[in-house]
């Protein structure tokens, strides 16, 4: 999990919004070159989804989702409440262990992030948006809506993609680190298809029981 702020002062090392793709881009590819990732997920959301935003405040969560996401997917978010994030990692241990990654607004998040993706002008937040690189230029993308509305469903919601995103990237052999475009082939269909089996089991819960059982009595008799 790699929270994002904008740089606000000439003190605070971060993300200035002039350069943004470049600094993302940059810290993909050091992230990639450092072996602490093998693809990128963004984690777009507003003030209109409280719910993502306790589940990154809360340290149990984020701890669980830092440590499944481990050192196969980064996952960045904007990050607009620690104004000194970056400042008190430094303060504590001297270095600062984990590239500054907030803003001071979500307002026109989708409309800043939309032309480096070729994104449709109305992406519904909140959303993960998974990545790839090559370099410095972005390969691939694609976008999986979030739809649970409380707080532990959204945090189980979210544990699940990227649950799934990271079991299919360990199976990637460090010979093969390389292949960018087959390494998100594999994410994107672990991904996919996590989104397609809880489509199936929320309609599954929302089927009318009885008309069930009539048809299983109707089969057996």
């Amino acid at each position: 999990m790699v929270p994002i702020k904008f740089q606000t002062t000439e003190f605070l090392e971060g993300v200035t919004p002039k350069k943004f793709k470049s600094d993302i881009l940059s810290m993909c590819e050091n992230h990639k070159n450092q072996g602490r990732a093998l693809a990128y997920a963004f984690l777009m959301y507003d003030f209109e989804n409280p719910q993502i935003a306790e589940v990154l405040e809360n340290k149990n969560y984020w701890n669980a989702l830092h440590k499944i996401s481990g050192k196969y997917l980064s996952v960045f978010y904007l990050n607009s409440r620690e104004e000194h994030f970056a400042e008190d990692l430094n303060n504590q241990s001297g270095v600062v262990k984990r590239e500054l990654c907030g803003i001071d607004s979500f307002e026109g998040l989708s409309s800043m992030i939309a032309p480096y993706f070729d994104l449709e002008d109305k992406v519904k937040l909140p959303s993960i948006l998974f990545f790839q690189t090559r370099g410095r230029m972005i390969t691939d993308y694609f976008v999986i809506e979030l739809n649970e509305e409380k707080i532990e469903d959204s945090f189980l919601e979210l544990k699940s993609y990227i649950k799934v995103a990271v079991e299919n990237l360990k199976g990637v052999k460090p010979e093969n680190y390389k292949n960018s475009e087959s390494i998100f082939d594999l994410l994107k269909r672990g991904v996919e298809g996590e989104k397609i089996r809880k489509v199936f089991f929320k309609n599954i819960k929302t089927f009318p029981v009885q008309l069930v059982i009539n048809w299983f009595v109707g089969k057996c008799f």
